[in-house]
């Protein structure tokens, strides 16, 4: 099974509005403050890109305002084309002007996250993870001080995101497993969560300031990058 992942930044994004759905329009209207205006846009035009890779095989003559990206209740992503739902699966983050996003042509359980690589304060590791977690970061951060915190809670959201729970739980209760030290390609990694006892399959890399992480309740499945 394929996931396809793509990465864009603000300056990607085109300056008209040509290419979002009327409805993303509304959406658009809506916003009043410039970041949130920008954040929101690099965010679609990101998983657009991800999406039209996708659908070409499929669909003949595909203009990117025939696809359209909303938001379920629970926050999740679900995409569109000419308005009809595609079973599909797709995960989004952006952050410092970049933008990331994983999508799949299977229902499964899926989630991306990025993340600038910064440092954690005690009190942040002390309450968002578990012991377990807290002994990985400590050995990490001797020869990494910032990777190993940012890597473990980039991991923990991408699989709230597949679980389609965002915050809302205890991210105690998602445990971190298995990290496979860095190198230029994606490493795996396991998540479990406590609460749902599920088990996903995780790949972190990390590019220049920033770590990226996906997840999937897939074991057998190939990363493929949309340049």
């Amino acid at each position: 099974m394929n996931i396809y992942w793509v990465k864009r930044e603000t300056a990607d994004v085109p300056v008209n509005d040509d290419w979002l759905h009327p409805s993303e329009k509304e959406v658009y209207s809506t916003f009043r403050f410039p970041k949130k205006q920008s954040d929101w846009k690099l965010g679609r035009w990101t998983a657009k890109c991800a999406l039209s890779h996708l659908l070409a095989p499929k669909y003949a003559d595909l203009n990117l305002n025939d696809i359209s990206i909303t938001n379920t209740k629970d926050g999740a992503p679900e995409a569109f084309c000419n308005d009809s739902l595609l079973p599909i699966s797709i995960s989004l983050s952006h952050s410092h002007s970049l933008g990331f996003c994983v999508v799949c042509d299977h229902p499964i359980q899926l989630g991306c996250d990025l993340e600038l690589m910064e440092s954690r304060s005690d009190l942040f590791i002390n309450d968002y993870f578990n012991p377990t977690e807290r002994a990985i970061i400590r050995k990490g951060s001797a020869q990494h001080p910032k990777l190993w915190a940012t890597l473990l809670w980039s991991a923990k959201e991408s699989t709230l995101k597949a679980l389609k729970t965002g915050l809302k739980i205890d991210t105690r209760l998602i445990n971190i497993q298995e990290v496979s030290n860095g190198n230029d390609h994606w490493n795996p990694f396991k998540a479990f969560s406590s609460e749902q006892e599920a088990g996903f399959y995780g790949f972190w890399k990390q590019d220049q300031r920033f770590v990226y992480t996906i997840v999937s309740n897939e074991e057998d499945v190939q990363l493929i990058a949309i340049v």
